[in-house]
């Protein structure tokens, strides 16, 4: 995908803030690919890679717009690392419920019990295709 923003991508309520510090990894840090009819946005919070030989990898997926308390549950009891599939109902990358969901993403994981397990963890943005 290419690493420019696509006007069409981004919703005219987002919040400055997001625009100017968030969105920049966008176009430079997050890892951009096709499947299918999906856009992936990888490692939208990627930590250090686990010795999967001596580790079991715990992976959910959820949409956007469920409740994100299984979520905070996940990570206080699974010790190991975690991989997470997010599937965004709006299809605008730079939108406010992008907005919302890192940031509710950086309040549950900041909660960890344990936070070494969270250079363990990995999320990933999955949108409809964006063309």
């Amino acid at each position: 995908i290419s690493a420019s923003i696509n006007l069409t991508q981004i919703n005219s309520n987002v919040s400055s803030y997001f625009v100017n510090n968030v969105s920049i990894p966008f176009k430079s840090k997050f890892s951009w690919f096709y499947y299918k009819k999906y856009t992936i946005i990888s490692n939208v919070v990627e930590g250090q890679k686990p010795n999967y030989l001596n580790s079991l990898t715990l992976v959910l997926h959820i949409s956007n717009d469920r409740n994100f308390d299984w979520f905070r549950n996940s990570l206080k009891n699974w010790e190991g690392p975690i991989s997470v599939g997010i599937y965004m109902s709006d299809n605008k990358i730079i939108s406010l419920e992008t907005e919302c969901i890192i940031c509710v993403l950086k309040n549950h994981i900041k909660d960890r019990k344990m936070f070494l397990f969270i250079l363990f963890l990995k999320i990933n943005l999955i949108f409809q295709m964006i063309k």
